[in-house]
């Protein structure tokens, strides 16, 4: 599946998925790329924080020790979210005149290198096992998602400074989805398309 953002390859599952829509001048989004990236990052290095991961950190990376290979969690890109040694967490960010998109995952559970079996070309599954972990091996104890998402939620509100509202998918939304789904994501013919 291709992402706005670009990025590396994920395999989505035993995760919490975030995704953060903001309009260009919303104090989140204040700056260039990489402050709003901070910013952000500083809300999850909270969020790991009150589960039990002390050590949470992001900061730069030297650009050997960048990812060569495609699968996201092989090795941190700058200021990603690493605890216990490991990344934690694999964010990308995309900007327009308007507005900015951030989203990412932090997988809770299972093995970080599952998506080694289903690409070319990436790297022996236990370099991505050295490098990245889930949060549940880092705490070593099982995180479900309840326990992950309320946690992220407080953390976020807290450093961000915001207000959730939950609600249900409007109708309007409903109907979008619906016509991505036929039109995009259930089409094979958008899908496959390089």
């Amino acid at each position: 599946m291709r992402r706005p953002t670009g990025g590396l390859a994920i395999l989505h599952t035993d995760e919490l998925t975030y995704s953060m829509s903001l309009p260009i001048q919303h104090p989140i989004a204040e700056g260039d790329v990489m402050t709003s990236y901070r910013r952000i990052a500083g809300a999850i290095i909270a969020m790991l924080r009150l589960m039990g991961v002390s050590d949470a950190s992001a900061d730069a990376v030297a650009k050997e020790a960048k990812a060569k290979s495609p699968v996201c969690f092989e090795a941190p890109s700058d200021y990603e979210v690493i605890g216990g040694g490991k990344k934690l967490v694999g964010s990308a960010q995309w900007r327009r005149v308007d507005g900015v998109l951030q989203h990412g995952s932090l997988p809770l559970t299972g093995d970080i290198a599952r998506v080694c079996h289903y690409l070319s070309g990436a790297p022996e599954p236990e370099l991505v096992r050295a490098h990245a972990g889930t949060l549940s091996e880092v705490l070593g104890r099982t995180v479900g998602w309840d326990e992950a998402a309320r946690a992220w939620q407080e953390a976020f509100a807290q450093t961000l400074n915001i207000a959730f509202n939950m609600a249900g998918m409007s109708d309007a939304e409903l109907r979008c989805a619906d016509e991505l789904r036929a039109t995009r994501y259930g089409n094979a013919a958008w899908t496959r398309r390089r």
